[in-house]
């Protein structure tokens, strides 16, 4: 018989089995990273943006994103290249924005609607941190 460092618990994620980090702005629900499946190298989750609201203007350093709109519409996204001029776009579902790495960025709904989006880094850490904000309620996982 094989072994394996995993029991196949953490291999398999439902947002049921996650906490919400709930803010003004929306929710974050991370299925991917140290506390719940371990990893040392990725993180992954929904990104929920409630209409008129918006994330502030962060970077991830050393790590790239991808943000993919699940749905919703008319969500702004900007990028701040690293001379400063400003690059941004309106996502719509089915939309795909990858995010070099140490750039400042930014999301804001501008939508009727919440956006559900995917959000896919290198490296984790990050989340816990904003767990940790005075800002943040969390909501403990369902299951």
């Amino acid at each position: 018989m094989a072994y394996s460092k995993y029991t196949g618990k953490e291999l398999f994620m439902n947002v049921d089995d996650v906490e919400t980090q709930k803010f003004p702005w929306g929710t974050l629900e991370w299925l991917s990273e140290p506390r719940t499946t371990g990893t040392n190298n990725m993180t992954a989750g929904i990104v929920t943006l409630l209409p008129g609201s918006g994330h502030s203007t962060h970077r991830h350093n050393g790590a790239d994103e991808i943000l993919y709109a699940i749905d919703g519409s008319d969500c702004e996204q900007y990028i701040i290249y690293e001379d400063g001029t400003r690059v941004s776009q309106v996502m719509n579902a089915g939309d795909m924005v990858h995010i070099p790495a140490d750039l400042d960025h930014g999301t804001v709904n501008r939508g009727k609607e919440p956006m559900h989006m995917f959000a896919v880094y290198q490296y984790p850490g990050s989340e816990a941190e904003l767990g940790a904000l005075p800002e943040c309620t969390i909501v403990p996982p369902k299951h």
